[in-house]
């Protein structure tokens, strides 16, 4: 009677240390990245998450997808039908449909299906697939940010300890990256946080954060993504059935082939600036034409553009610095609006300098901006002395020096 006892009560304390151990952190993450790998096919539905670093709305992307993985497949290593609905900031919704069956990328564009084969486009539909960091979990795990990051992890997963989504009983699991901010950067990481909900039944990732602290200037802002499946069922699929085959797109949209897209020539040196009036949020008519003795630097820029925020502060020292030497830097803004918060936005990273805001984006299109920042430098008889696209490592210093090569003239 005794070892029956001591039996049982050794099985139950490996048992009990047998469940303590499969909820440590580190184990419940290389269990739920077993499961995506054994994943074959299958459908879900998403809800995503969006905010970027410079808005206070979030924006909402609702997602049904269909996935069978294809080892042979040297494009994407799956095919896929992928139907998304995208609430912006605004309340406006807009849908699209991509569907990818190894022998062409098709997707829904205005009123057509946009048909690519992988015969005459291959390296463009690499490009041109941009699965996130969800997907890459369930589809492509060997290069989601788990694997990518858990290098660097400087703080050991925590176990946050049990929850519901929704109806599924989850473990919660988070890892927490603190970091030094450089002073030499405009903007610089806070922390990094990588929250996983993994399903209590199946270690499937039900939900997962990506929340980053960002100090830019004398304000801290915040960026995140949540990707939250709502419904799936990973169930056997033929590659080769229908699907995957491209009748499931809308058949009253008409068919066209692919056009590589061609960013418009920017304006060139030497040529007259276009004239455009347009109003400041200070309320003021700035009419570039008239203008004409100063130096201008235009700067095409919008609030959730990270190289645009990067160049914010340095714009704002080479006005502080130069104005009085006839500088005048006028930042034009396409995107935009009062009412998404724009002026309190500048006004809490200090920036003084004129900006406008171009609502219909005519200004924008005039200079044939297509990439973000996109600056123009116009001489004080106002002609167009130096065009540049991006703003990086190198750029502050540049744009000084050009600058002070044309206050010099």
């Amino acid at each position: 009677m005794y070892k029956k006892y001591c039996h049982s009560l050794y099985s139950m304390l490996l048992l009990f240390s047998s469940v303590l151990f499969a909820q440590t952190p580190d184990l419940l993450l290389q269990q739920m990245q077993a499961k995506c790998f054994q994943i074959k096919s299958g459908y879900y539905e998403m809800l995503h998450y969006q905010k970027f670093i410079g808005e206070t709305d979030t924006m909402l992307s609702r997602v049904r997808y269909y996935f069978q993985k294809v080892a042979q497949d040297t494009i994407t290593g799956y095919y896929f039908h992928h139907q998304k609905e995208v609430q912006d900031k605004h309340g406006k919704s807009h849908s699209f449909q991509q569907l990818y069956n190894g022998k062409a990328l098709a997707y829904t564009e205005d009123s057509a299906v946009v048909l690519m084969t992988v015969e005459k486009w291959a390296t463009e539909i690499k490009n041109f697939i941009r699965a996130n960091d969800f997907l890459n979990l369930l589809l492509r795990p060997e290069k989601s940010a788990i694997v990518r990051n858990q290098q660097k992890w400087k703080a050991p997963a925590v176990l946050v300890g049990e929850t519901q989504v929704g109806n599924t009983a989850c473990w919660h699991v988070k890892i927490r990256i603190d970091e030094t901010p450089n002073p030499e950067e405009t903007i610089s990481v806070l922390s990094s946080n990588f929250d996983f909900w993994i399903a209590q039944s199946d270690t499937t990732p039900i939900q997962y954060d990506i929340t980053y602290k960002l100090l830019m200037g004398p304000d801290t802002v915040w960026q995140y993504d949540r990707y939250l499946l709502t419904h799936y069922h990973w169930a056997q699929m033929n590659a080769a059935d229908s699907t995957f085959d491209l009748k499931r797109l809308p058949n009253h949209l008409k068919i066209r082939d692919y056009v590589p897209y061609q960013a418009p020539e920017l304006l060139k040196e030497g040529e007259p600036a276009p004239q455009w009036e347009l109003t400041s949020l200070n309320g003021e008519i700035i009419n570039i034409g008239k203008l004409r003795g100063k130096l201008l630097l235009l700067d095409f820029f919008y609030k959730s553009c990270y190289p645009c925020l990067q160049a914010l502060p340095v714009l704002q020292q080479l006005h502080e610095k130069y104005q009085s030497k006839d500088l005048m830097i006028i930042g034009v803004n396409p995107f935009d609006k009062k009412s998404d918060g724009i002026g309190e936005f500048l006004s809490r990273r200090n920036i003084t300098y004129t900006v406008v805001l171009d609502d219909d984006g005519k200004v924008a299109n005039t200079y044939r901006v297509s990439a973000y920042p996109t600056m123009y430098l116009i001489n004080q008889q106002g002609k167009i002395v130096w065009v540049e696209v991006g703003f990086g490592s190198d750029s502050a210093n540049m744009l000084e020096q050009t600058i002070l090569k044309y206050l010099n003239e």
